[in-house]
């Protein structure tokens, strides 16, 4: 007799908890609509006012900007160049493309000068690492450019193994006659992956500081966003430089006030104090996938011209002696060349900047240098080469009478 009623009191007990449990759901529910309705406008208007600066703008979006007026375009807070370029080259129509890190950033389309206005595009910025050069690969045949300038940086071949050219050129050669293993793949799906979330985090992180940022403010209540020294609209709030319409970046503080040789060389001390670049020989995997990045440009019949960009003379001469990196460097240039030249590619070592006769008042820091020496660079390459693909595209005696009379030692057009 005592047992039925303490059923029933459990029974009672169990739905008045569900009871109390969903009219808190629907508390909760009414919270959230209220939330969504109050601050959902808040944020569409906040993102709207970003994005009438050119912050968080699309690919697609800053293409159709530089298609209709001259600009200069950089997030204030987004690494534009690592997430927007390769986007970008899809939306470009051109026959000449620029691929690496920020040291192809130099070369202008105005270099080009047989070619139309349109046809160069630097993706400089797009390939940070190695792996880069395969997960770009689908971008530019999709476009499938007449040709291809491939700066290659010296730090993706670093190695701490000591191996002789010849074990490194066959080892490279056999290692990319072999199909692609599942880890490697692995490797690359984590790196693009990677950035998307890299990306999408940096975008958070935009929303978050913009709106207590100096230099969103100053742009939004700017009178006017064109730039009177080049005559260019900003897109974006970063103040200190721009990537022109043709992909290639306008260094406008450093050209304003540079760094003097001794602030370039103790930067470049500093950074190899790090030990970041130290190295006993060269990579073969990278060597690798170097070599399968210019097979299948091959059987695309996009030409490759690959190179080696300048580095500061007092940084080169640090890097090559004291133990740093002296082997890396004595084979780099020469496993190279020869991996080039068994494809059938092009390759030109500009990485000695006395050699090649550019002085050091022409590097913006010790890695980066300016754009009136790459300009040097693409004479000396068609000079030496009559037969260089580079030769359908530039005159080297236009680009000779620029480079005589070049706006500042940085700066070759003043745009």
């Amino acid at each position: 007799m005592d047992v039925a009623p303490q059923i029933e009191d459990t029974t009672a007990f169990g739905r008045a908890d569900r009871l109390a449990l969903a009219a808190f759901l629907k508390q909760c529910l009414a919270f959230l609509t209220l939330f969504v309705i109050v601050a959902l406008p808040i944020l569409l208007s906040y993102r709207w006012v970003l994005r009438s600066v050119g912050e968080d703008l699309s690919a697609a979006e800053i293409s159709q900007l530089a298609s209709e007026a001259p600009v200069l375009w950089n997030s204030a807070f987004l690494s534009a160049g690592t997430y927007l370029k390769l986007p970008m080259v899809a939306e470009s129509d051109a026959t000449v493309v620029a691929v690496g890190s920020s040291r192809v950033m130099q070369f202008r389309s105005r270099m080009f000068s047989k070619l139309p206005a349109g046809k160069f595009y630097s993706a400089g910025g797009s390939v940070q690492h190695p792996i880069d050069l395969s997960n770009c690969l689908h971008q530019l045949l999709e476009l499938k450019p007449s040709a291809i300038i491939l700066g290659l940086d010296f730090w993706w071949f670093q190695s701490q193994d000591s191996k002789s050219v010849n074990r490194v050129l066959n080892s490279a050669r056999t290692a990319a006659d072999n199909s692609t293993s599942f880890s490697k793949f692995t490797r690359q799906f984590h790196r693009q992956m990677s950035l998307h979330v890299r990306h999408s985090m940096d975008r958070v992180q935009l929303y978050q500081q913009a709106w207590r940022d100096h230099r969103f403010r100053r742009a939004l209540t700017a009178p006017t966003r064109l730039d009177h020294a080049t005559g260019r609209l900003w897109i974006g709030c970063k103040e200190t430089g721009g990537f022109r319409n043709d992909g290639s970046y306008r260094y406008s503080a450093l050209i304003r006030e540079s760094f003097t040789s001794a602030q370039i060389r103790a930067q470049a001390n500093q950074e190899i104090d790090k030990k970041r670049f130290h190295a006993h020989g060269v990579d073969i995997a990278t060597c690798a996938r170097l070599v399968r990045f210019l097979r299948r440009c091959k059987q695309e019949d996009i030409a490759v011209v690959a190179l080696l960009p300048p580095v500061h003379s007092e940084a080169l001469r640090r890097l090559t002696s004291g133990g740093v990196a002296t082997t890396f460097w004595e084979q780099l240039p020469n496993v190279l060349r020869r991996l080039c030249r068994a494809e059938h590619c092009e390759f030109h070592d500009f990485s000695d900047p006395t050699a090649a006769g550019i002085s050091d008042d022409q590097f913006i820091d010790w890695l980066h240098a300016a754009d009136t020496a790459y300009a040097g660079m693409l004479i000396e390459i068609v000079q030496s080469d009559a037969e260089s693909v580079l030769a359908d595209f530039l005159d080297p005696l236009v680009l000779g009478q620029d480079v005589a009379a070049p706006s500042s030692p940085l700066d070759l057009y003043g745009d």
